[in-house]
């Protein structure tokens, strides 16, 4: 193989494999920004939740109450410590999926036909004095369709830059080859 070649090829390729390595990195971190942004947006409704069913008197109905803070596209049911479930509300397209959150996550997540649901849970006291967990669940349908999106772009991007890098390569090599 010739030197101009070698050059040629070596160049084109280092170039694309950075480019690629720095997509990848847009495209984890954009993922995790969207997903802990989803997440606290969750949690501050699930405080919400649980500080207007701390101040409920008797009267209330508890599955009105739930009903009015159920995240769309989403779910809230309500707990036992032992998991047995007392209350549940969910939006008519919401599919129940099972989740478990270890002592060392704040959120479980688990991905259902290619669209993420998030889970965050946060104990209370149920109105007959017992411990409970309001479970609230979120389908990120637009977090889904937005990374499908960036994915697009950020190969539409690489294809973009690599007809320049190319061009620029065949040139420097050309350049060398003539000293």
């Amino acid at each position: 193989m010739k030197l101009r070649t070698k050059i040629h090829l070596f160049t084109t390729l280092l170039m694309l494999v950075l480019i690629i390595l720095v997509n990848f990195g847009v495209y984890k971190l954009y993922e995790q920004l969207s997903i802990n942004t989803e997440y606290k947006q969750l949690e501050l409704r699930g405080e919400e939740l649980v500080t207007t069913f701390n101040q409920l008197t008797t009267i209330s109905d508890p599955y009105i109450v739930l009903r009015s803070y159920m995240p769309s596209n989403g779910a809230i049911r309500v707990a036992k410590e032992n998991g047995d479930e007392l209350l549940t509300v969910s939006s008519p397209s919401f599919e129940f999926v099972e989740l478990n959150i270890t002592s060392r996550e704040q959120y479980a997540m688990k991905e259902l036909n290619g669209v993420p649901i998030i889970l965050i849970e946060i104990p209370s006291i149920w109105s007959d004095g017992n411990v409970v967990k309001f479970q609230l669940f979120q389908q990120l349908n637009d977090v889904a369709t937005n990374k499908d999106l960036l994915k697009l772009i950020l190969v539409a991007v690489t294809i973009l830059i690599a007809i320049p890098i190319l061009l620029s390569n065949m040139v420097l090599s050309s350049i060398i080859k003539n000293l």
